[in-house]
């Protein structure tokens, strides 16, 4: 039963689709011409729109992805900036170290 009801829908669904890739016997042919080309120049048209609003979306993105290099490449300068001043004062701090330890070991 289940085989019959598979082929049964396979062959409802090649009827289908022969009768929808099939052009209308009814239309003269320079119908089905116009009717063809109506069809290319709305497909023509959506495709430029499609194009259109891929390159607003890609710009979009362009903005947005230049906006957070631009944070990232800030976030690393202050990060750079703290660091420089980390070094400062570790070297600061072993001096006054040193300056200690040479005044005690003179000291003995």
């Amino acid at each position: 039963m289940t085989q019959e009801l598979a082929a049964a829908c396979c062959m409802t669904l090649s009827v289908l689709l022969l009768l929808m890739r099939v052009p209308t016997p009814t239309l003269p042919l320079p119908l089905q011409a116009e009717a063809a080309e109506a069809r290319a120049s709305r497909a023509l048209e959506e495709l430029g729109r499609a194009k259109a609003e891929h390159a607003l979306e890609m710009r979009h993105l362009e903005a947005r992805v230049r906006a957070a290099v631009a944070k990232k490449d800030e976030a690393i300068g202050a990060l750079r900036e703290q660091l420089g001043a980390a070094v400062a004062q570790l070297r600061g701090t072993e001096a006054v170290l040193a300056q200690q330890q040479a005044e005690l070991y003179n000291d003995e």
